[in-house]
């Protein structure tokens, strides 16, 4: 989102930040599973301000819920919402 490959070539091509990228508050994190990796990255989302989108067995998804996250209707929906 932050464009680093285009920025580095244009530092390398002698420019100085062609740009600033774009934001990912607002846009949706679709997550896949709700375990330990899925919660640190539901919480990063969270810090960037994005809207995150959970997807998981059951168990997971009422974990996913009692912390406060919105979970898909279905792994189909899930994706199809993520930006």
């Amino acid at each position: 989102m932050r464009q680093i490959p285009q920025q580095m070539a244009a530092l390398k091509a002698g420019q100085w930040q062609i740009g600033v990228g774009n934001t990912l508050r607002g846009k949706t994190l679709g997550i896949y599973g709700y375990g330990r990796i899925g919660k640190a990255v539901a919480s990063y989302g969270k810090a960037f301000g994005m809207n995150v989108l959970v997807w998981a067995r059951d168990a997971s998804r009422d974990r996913a819920t009692a912390d406060g996250l919105e979970c898909a209707s279905g792994k189909e929906h899930s994706w199809a919402r993520a930006t």
